[in-house]
């Protein structure tokens, strides 16, 4: 099994070359789930999903904003809760459950990052 994790900086600053690198990479590295942080809003999450086929997937906002965490996956994701810049996500894998947590922590502070 492959699990890949990216923060994909949420800024214009490269786009839109930098995203079409992002989508070839995750391509690329054909990885069975993907987490990914700064994701700007619902429907770039909805447009990485289709544009690198992967059937099972999950978005989370965080608290009043746009920008989220996104999950994507080749397996089934039978639960997911949001909680403190946290996604935890039950995904199905033959017949076991993972237990996977993609998260964001705080940029602005290390004490702040630490508490979470």
């Amino acid at each position: 099994m492959r699990i890949a994790t990216y923060n994909i900086w949420n800024s214009a600053t490269g786009m839109p070359e930098r995203k079409q690198q992002l989508i070839e990479e995750i391509i690329k590295i054909s990885a069975d789930i993907i987490c990914l942080q700064e994701v700007p809003n619902k429907a770039a999450h909805q447009d990485l999903v289709e544009r690198c086929r992967y059937q099972f997937a999950v978005f989370h906002e965080h608290a009043n904003e746009e920008e989220g965490l996104s999950i994507l996956s080749r397996y089934s994701i039978k639960s997911f809760e949001y909680d403190q810049n946290c996604i935890f996500a039950k995904i199905e894998i033959q017949n076991k459950t993972l237990l996977l947590i993609n998260t964001h922590l705080p940029w602005d502070s290390a004490v702040n990052r630490e508490n979470v």
